[in-house]
């Protein structure tokens, strides 16, 4: 499919697989929640991306934009299906232009916020916005390799970029995960903060933005990215290259559907043992009072009351009911009449019948 043909389809996409809230009148506030695929980025989620960015060229009051994901996972990469069909030798393709391209065409500026997890093509697609904060405790990498598959996308200049070249070699080549904390004390100059912190952070960058000309903004934002855009047809083009050679191999095919099998089975374990899921979240940064949108939030579901059954022991040191108790008479002996009735005017304990604990009277 080509480029022109995925914009044909954005525009007829109905997906809500990414929605759009404008906040004080000039950000426009993108977040990414595909529950069904993990925020992987199949092709619903690529039209959805898509339809709203072209959503955002319509609009010229916006200035801004910030582009957050779940709160556990910002962006994932190619989904186990896609995969599967390259490994079959597949001719499926993802929209290249707009993954390596469409942050940087956005004639705004772009905030990436990457609270959660990010790999592979989705941890490029966020390295690509203009501004980027990621979280201490967030998860990165580029796994590509472990697929049997050379990176794509434009990692081999976007992660150089963004993250230095000795340390974007070797996430290309290990296909390990970095915690954003990692990274910044391996010297990475984005910007790291706690996870709860990171989408307040990028929204504050917004409104600082926010208060600047918007033809200003335009304007320098097509000089900074017009270097990159520069440059990525041929980065691509060698990216595509390998990729061919690679995949005349049967063992790369091999270990490609290898891998998609253990993480099917991997996430369907999880899945199975998982509790409830995390409150989605974080929307309270939003006022409000200057966006009606953010007001059509859905509050979270109350959380049913569960019995729980309780072990002898455990069920002594529970309250007794509070229903009334019938008095009962108390013999003390005279050594204890005697002690209780010295201490009268000092506040002394007194017993509890119900508890059998000593309370202050």
């Amino acid at each position: 499919m080509t480029s022109t043909e995925w914009a044909r389809r954005a525009l007829a996409h109905r997906g809500d697989e990414v929605t759009l809230r404008l906040v004080d009148g000039a950000i426009a506030w993108l977040e990414i929640d595909d529950p069904a695929h993990h925020n992987a980025l199949s092709e619903g989620l690529l039209l959805a991306l898509r339809s709203r960015f072209a959503e955002i060229v319509q609009r010229p009051e916006i200035k801004v934009v910030v582009l957050v994901g779940r709160d556990d996972v910002f962006l994932m990469g190619g989904t186990e299906a896609g995969l599967s069909e390259v490994a079959d030798g597949g001719t499926r393709s993802s929209d290249l232009s707009f993954l390596c391209g469409g942050l940087l065409c956005c004639e705004v500026p772009v905030i990436a916020a990457m609270q959660g997890q990010a790999e592979g093509a989705g941890l490029c697609f966020g390295l690509y916005a203009d501004v980027v904060v990621l979280a201490e405790e967030g998860a990165y990498s580029v796994s590509s390799m472990d697929y049997g598959l050379t990176p794509g996308l434009g990692a081999t200049f976007i992660l150089r970029e963004q993250l230095g070249g000795p340390l974007a070699t070797e996430m290309m080549y290990l296909g390990r995960s970095y915690t954003g904390r990692e990274l910044r004390d391996r010297g990475v100059s984005l910007a790291v903060r706690p996870m709860a912190e990171v989408r307040a952070e990028a929204l504050a960058i917004a409104r600082r933005l926010a208060e600047k000309p918007r033809e200003a903004l335009i304007v320098l934002k097509r000089e900074l990215a017009g270097r990159k855009l520069a440059a990525l047809p041929r980065v691509v083009d060698a990216e595509i290259e390998m990729r061919r050679r690679v995949l005349a191999s049967p063992e790369a095919r091999d270990q490609i559907r290898s891998r998609v099998e253990k993480a099917s089975l991997g996430r369907g374990a999880a899945a199975a043992s998982a509790g409830s899921p995390p409150v989605r979240g974080a929307r309270e940064l939003i006022s409000p009072a200057s966006t009606p949108a953010a007001a059509e939030v859905d509050a979270p579901a109350p959380i049913a009351r569960q019995p729980v059954r309780l072990r002898a022991k455990e069920t002594a040191l529970q309250p007794l009911s509070s229903a009334p108790i019938a008095p009962q008479r108390v013999s003390l002996s005279p050594k204890h009449r005697a002690a209780q009735t010295a201490s009268a005017d000092q506040g002394s304990p007194a017993i509890d019948v119900r508890s059998r604990r000593a309370v202050r009277s």
